[in-house]
């Protein structure tokens, strides 16, 4: 139906020299009618780079905006792909960035928080059982934690699907975790939080640890790579529930 679903324009805002994300970005729930984009693998000269370029897509003027932050005077998370932001209403608006993969091929586990109403970036010291630097893992607000569920981790030059699951509690900073199992160990899935139950849909597994995909990775070999480990992967179709007011 055409009335039903339909392709939404874009109007583009000359003021600003747009690299727009490609894919592999982060990006927000509705922000007081807006949608924040962070990161992701965008077109330089045809060819791909990471970038740490943060967008605002206002939802009634269907416009997309480059955030003008001041890079002078503070520090920046890395330009990175496969991570997630997620907002946090109080005590004031902000984003808190976790995990990712930068340029170079590093996972990462920083946790970075950007102030709405300063445009401001700033990095945050974690504490308690912080989980390993990951990409492609989903994240929610839940009451004051975000809760962690599956992503992409490399131990010992092998990948693997994570399974377990955390949680940051965000008014002391410190992380808690809890052992997962093969229903939530999985990578580039779906997350949506419905009052205390999370449910889980799709993305891949790594099931076979002898399967391994070789080669360095950055930021030229992300895609085939990637590419590479979906195929030797198990995809999974099924639909996941956890019960987090239990953990």
């Amino acid at each position: 139906d055409a009335k039903l679903v339909r392709p939404f324009q874009i109007l583009k805002n000359n003021e600003y020299n747009l690299s727009k994300p490609i894919s592999h970005y982060a990006i927000s729930e509705e922000v007081n009618k807006s949608i924040f984009i962070f990161g992701g693998i965008v077109e330089s000269r045809r060819r791909a780079k990471f970038s740490n370029k943060l967008f605002r897509f206002s939802i009634p003027n269907k416009t997309l905006l480059e955030v003008n932050i001041d890079k002078s005077n503070v520090s920046m998370p890395q330009p990175r792909v496969g991570a997630t932001i997620t907002y946090i209403p109080t005590p004031f608006p902000h984003l808190i960035l976790f995990g990712g993969v930068t340029e170079s091929g590093k996972f990462k586990n920083d946790l970075w928080m950007f102030n709405i109403i300063k445009l401001e970036w700033e990095e945050i010291n974690s504490s308690g059982e912080i989980p390993p630097p990951i990409e492609l893992h989903t994240t929610t607000l839940w009451g004051k934690f975000i809760i962690v569920v599956g992503g992409l981790i490399k131990e010992n030059s092998k990948y693997a699907t994570s399974e377990d699951i955390y949680w940051l509690d965000l008014v002391n900073v410190k992380w808690h975790s809890t052992n997962g199992n093969i229903l939530t160990s999985r990578a580039n899935h779906s997350m949506i939080l419905t009052h205390d139950d999370l449910f889980l849909f799709g993305g891949f597994q790594i099931d076979d640890s002898d399967k391994q995909v070789t080669g360095k990775l950055d930021k030229d070999s992300y895609i085939n790579i990637h590419e590479n480990i979906i195929k030797n992967s198990k995809i999974i179709d099924d639909l996941t529930s956890i019960n987090i007011g239990k953990l």
